[in-house]
């Protein structure tokens, strides 16, 4: 990570969840990062912050779970 990233680090910690939620968003519309540029290491941070977001859409009330069964009834329904 950079220096800049990391001396960014503490003034995240401080924002409200608001603000940190926003600021996730706005990254996650950043265009996308190449796959075949990652690291291992990078890919795991990447699939960390995924779940960080996923998790603050569950707990925000923005989404909700989908049993598996319902969503393979479903696909089955559409694509037969």
């Amino acid at each position: 990570m950079s220096e800049t990233a990391e001396e960014l680090k503490p003034l995240l910690r401080s924002l409200s969840d608001t603000d940190r939620l926003e600021l996730m968003i706005f990254l996650h519309s950043l265009e996308k990062v190449d796959d075949e540029t990652l690291t291992e290491d990078e890919w795991e941070s990447v699939w960390i912050q995924e779940c960080e977001k996923r998790q603050a859409d569950l707990a925000a009330g923005r989404t909700e779970l989908v049993p598996a069964e319902e969503v393979m009834a479903r696909l089955q329904a559409r694509f037969g």
